[in-house]
């Protein structure tokens, strides 16, 4: 996915804010237009009004963590989820 010119695969945001998203697209006549028109080519997936993420990044567990917490927050993963994820117990404890 390209935003003006650059390569956004290349910083670290994978979990996206209308406000974010409207500042990088401040140098286009209608930025929210801009962003409507990337969910529907499905260069982002909308998970509530405001809140986007990349849709190369959506199958990421980490990203998944991040939108989770930002769309029902206060939440943590579990003690059990973090130890599955760094390898230290064989079970498998879903995200």
């Amino acid at each position: 996915m390209v935003f003006a010119g650059e390569n956004v695969q290349n910083e670290l945001v994978d979990v996206l804010d209308s406000l974010w998203l409207q500042h990088h697209f401040a140098h286009h006549a209608d930025p929210r237009a801009k962003i409507a028109r990337l969910a529907r080519q499905g260069e982002l997936l909308r998970l509530k009004r405001g809140l986007y993420v990349r849709s190369q990044s959506a199958d990421d567990p980490v990203t998944r963590c991040r939108a989770a917490n930002l769309l029902y927050g206060p939440s943590y993963i579990s003690f059990v989820w973090a130890l599955r994820w760094y390898g230290l117990i064989p079970e498998h404890a879903a995200p």
